[in-house]
């Protein structure tokens, strides 16, 4: 599902209202500043989608500012979105200025069937949790998947595919190093919240969960950096072995040539004076030499050298 520009939308779940607007224009954004009485220092998080994760608890009005991952199919790599949420009684109000996914899928869904988020004790800041739960399950998908591609990558460099691996490996380390930057900042965003603030317990609830997901991502990441860099490593490893293998071939064809071929010109058929035994001469040094490129192209195809 696209949001088309500047679209609002309204999903009803009793007793919240949700109200979403992508790529809101200056204007909506001023009106919500002035319906939720939002300070002027705290505007700025509204106001400005750059900035980085925030969680600002006040007595009117909560605001939050998460990051999402999604990837540009343009250059297929992973870039930032930024969500943010205006918490206030009984209203909850998204602002995003670019696409996101999951974000739009939760909203088709909760417009299709509000029941299923209609819970007793259901808070609007709750109900903002289990929007970033679902978020932050959505991401959790796409890095689980990331594993299994480098599981591929993996079993495909221990069966003779170093070479054809080199981009995929670049590629998988690019993706990675994104899903970095997105969980590095909020990996302590929800962690002691709830050591300084008063929630009710099904926020409690909620942000446990959401603490524990960044965490659980955190830790992912952390072991596909690792085994991208062993992964790496290892290629370039296995590429360098077969380089090695590929100039000792050569080496060893160029001791054999260059001296055949410094001595076949005194058997040349076509000089004054050459015999027939000169033209079998200079023919069969031909054929050894053509022959044994061809046998050390062979043994090179075979170690997969080349």
């Amino acid at each position: 599902m696209i949001v088309p520009y500047a679209m609002k939308q309204s999903v009803s779940i009793q007793p919240i209202v949700w109200e979403h607007h992508s790529s809101p224009s200056n204007e909506d954004i001023v009106q919500i500043i002035r319906d939720t009485h939002i300070t002027q220092l705290d505007a700025e998080l509204i106001v400005h989608s750059d900035q980085g994760p925030q969680f600002v608890v006040r007595e009117e009005y909560r605001c939050i500012l998460i990051q999402v991952p999604v990837r540009d199919a343009r250059t297929k790599s992973f870039e930032n979105h930024t969500i943010r949420f205006v918490v206030v009684k009984n209203k909850l109000i998204t602002l995003t200025t670019q696409g996101i996914p999951a974000l739009n899928t939760i909203l088709a869904d909760c417009t299709q069937h509000p029941e299923l988020y209609d819970h007793p004790g259901i808070t609007s800041l709750s109900f903002a949790f289990t929007i970033i739960d679902r978020i932050n399950m959505s991401t959790l998908k796409k890095v689980h998947h990331l594993l299994k591609r480098v599981e591929i990558a993996e079993d495909a460099v221990f069966h003779g595919n170093e070479r054809k691996m080199v981009e995929e490996i670049a590629v998988l380390s690019r993706d990675v190093l994104d899903f970095h930057r997105v969980s590095l900042p909020q990996r302590g965003l929800f962690q002691t919240l709830h050591r300084q603030y008063n929630f009710t317990h099904q926020e409690q609830e909620a942000l446990s969960r959401i603490h524990h997901q960044s965490e659980q991502m955190w830790n992912t990441l952390q072991v596909l950096h690792s085994s991208m860099q062993e992964l790496r490593n290892t290629n370039d490893s296995l590429l360098q072995h077969q380089e090695n293998e590929l100039l000792r071939m050569i080496f060893s064809y160029s001791i054999i040539t260059v001296p055949l071929l410094a001595v076949i010109n005194i058997f040349n058929p076509h000089r004054v004076g050459a015999t027939y035994v000169d033209a079998i001469i200079f023919w069969g040094i031909i054929a050894f030499l053509t022959i044994l490129l061809f046998a050390i192209f062979a043994r090179a195809k075979k170690k997969r050298v080349l």
